[in-house]
C-alpha cells in the first residue's frame, strides 16, 4: 500500500503531461493547485477525477492530436531535408485513419526520435545551408566579373561590395567545404549515413563542386576557341590582330608605317 504522498506524486506525474498535451490554460492549472493542497483524501479524490477528465478529453481529441503530431513530423522532415525514401518507413502511419491510442503513441515516439535527430544534426544542417548560400553567391559573382561595364558604375560602394563578395567565395567557401566534409564524415562514422533529399550529403557537395569545375573548364575552352577563331579570321582578311586591350599589335603598326613611308617617296 502506497502512502498518500506517493499517490499524489504518482497522480501529478500523470496529470502534468496531459495538461501540456491538451494545452490546458495556465490559469486553470493554477486554480486547481490552489484549490487542492495538502494530503487529505479529498485532495487525492479530486486529483483522480482530474486525471479521468483529462484522459477522456484526450480520447475525444485523438484525431486532432494525431494531426498535430503529423504537422510536427512534416516540419522536422523539411528542416532535415528528408527525401521520399526516408519518409516511406513511417508513411503507413501518416496515412492511417484509425485514430486510436496506439496510432497516437507511434506518432509521439516518432516525433521524439526526429527531434533528437534534428538536435544532433542542426549544426551540420546550418552549415550546409550556408554552403548553398555561398555556392549561389559564387555563381552570381562569376557572372558579375564577366561584365566589364560594372567598372564604370557610379553606384556607391559597388566595387567594395564586389571585393567583399570575392573574399567570401574564394576564401570563406573553400574553408566551409573542408570543415563540412570533415564533420559529415565524423557524423557518419558514429551515426550512419547523413542524407539530404535522399542523397548522401557528401555526394551532394561533390556533385555541386564537380559541376562548378566542369562549367569553369567549358567556359575556358569556349574562350580559347573564340580567340583562335578571331586570330584565324584576322589572318585571312589581313586585318591587324588586336591585343586584349583592343589596340593593334606593335609589329603590325611598324609594318604599316614602313609601307606608308615607302609610298610617300613616290
Amino acid at each position: 500500500k502506497i502512502s498518500r504522498t506517493e499517490r499524489l506524486k504518482q497522480l501529478g506525474s500523470q496529470i502534468q503531461p496531459l495538461w501540456e498535451l491538451l494545452q490546458v490554460d495556465t490559469d486553470e492549472r493554477h486554480n486547481f493547485f490552489v484549490e487542492n493542497t495538502g494530503l487529505g483524501l479529498g485532495v487525492i479524490e479530486k486529483c483522480e477525477m482530474e486525471l479521468q477528465r483529462l484522459e477522456q478529453l484526450k480520447v475525444e481529441k485523438l484525431q486532432d492530436l494525431v494531426e498535430e503530431a503529423r504537422e510536427t513530423i512534416r516540419e522536422l522532415w523539411q528542416n532535415m531535408e528528408y527525401g521520399e525514401s526516408q519518409k516511406e518507413a513511417f508513411g503507413p502511419y501518416m496515412n492511417c485513419t484509425q485514430f486510436n491510442e496506439e496510432l497516437f503513441a507511434r506518432h509521439q515516439d516518432y516525433v521524439a526520435e526526429l527531434r533528437e535527430q534534428n538536435e544532433l544534426l542542426q549544426p551540420i544542417l546550418d552549415r550546409f545551408t550556408k554552403y548553398i548560400e555561398l555556392y549561389n553567391e559564387r555563381e552570381e559573382y562569376e557572372k558579375t566579373i564577366q561584365d566589364s561595364s560594372r567598372l564604370l558604375s557610379r553606384k556607391r560602394g559597388a566595387l567594395r561590395e564586389e571585393e567583399l563578395q570575392r573574399k567570401r567565395v574564394t576564401l570563406k567557401l573553400p574553408k566551409l567545404i573542408e570543415s563540412l566534409r570533415k564533420d559529415v564524415a565524423e557524423y557518419q562514422d558514429e551515426h550512419g549515413p547523413l542524407l539530404i533529399q535522399g542523397k548522401l550529403c557528401l555526394d551532394v557537395i561533390e556533385e555541386k563542386e564537380n559541376d562548378y569545375l566542369e562549367r569553369k573548364r567549358e567556359e575556358k575552352e569556349r574562350k580559347k576557341r573564340q580567340k583562335m577563331r578571331t586570330q584565324s579570321e584576322a589572318s585571312k582578311t589581313g586585318t591587324p590582330h588586336k591585343n586584349a586591350k583592343g589596340a593593334p599589335r606593335p609589329g603590325s603598326i611598324r609594318r604599316g608605317a614602313k609601307e606608308n613611308s615607302q609610298h610617300n617617296r613616290f
